[in-house]
């Protein structure tokens, strides 16, 4: 994926990503990953969260809003987040390689909610 350079470019990486794995963006769960290419940067996070909230009033979902990045910033992200979508729950982990299509296991916090288990499978099939 080319580097967005906006909340724009985002929100239609975002959208053609959904649309090719055949999701519905209104009712199906999914993640929404930030490119490993963006730099960790305050004015990064604003584009991000301009983004992101375009995304949700787009497509508002019942399902907890999941953002994965590989950068460390979820920490900050979340907290810059969390008083704009104050009724929709949330959860940003940062420090995670994914990949479209990638499925991901999100485990019960731990140490009071700082730590997240999570496991990436390039492959899942129905059991």
């Amino acid at each position: 994926m080319a580097i967005p350079l906006d909340d724009a470019d985002l929100l239609s990486a975002w959208q053609q990503a959904l649309m090719q794995l055949d999701l519905d963006p209104k009712t199906d769960a999914y993640v929404l990953a930030l490119p490993a290419s963006l730099p960790v940067r305050y004015a990064t996070l604003l584009v991000v969260i301009d983004a992101l909230l375009a995304f949700v009033a787009r497509f508002p979902n019942t399902h907890p809003l999941l953002v994965v990045a590989e950068q460390d910033f979820g920490k900050a992200l979340g907290m810059l987040l969390r008083p704009q979508l104050q009724q929709l729950p949330l959860a940003v982990i940062d420090e995670v390689s994914v990949r479209a299509g990638d499925y991901i296991d999100i485990g019960t916090p731990l140490f009071g909610g700082s730590v997240v288990p999570v496991t990436v499978k390039s492959l899942a099939f129905p059991s």
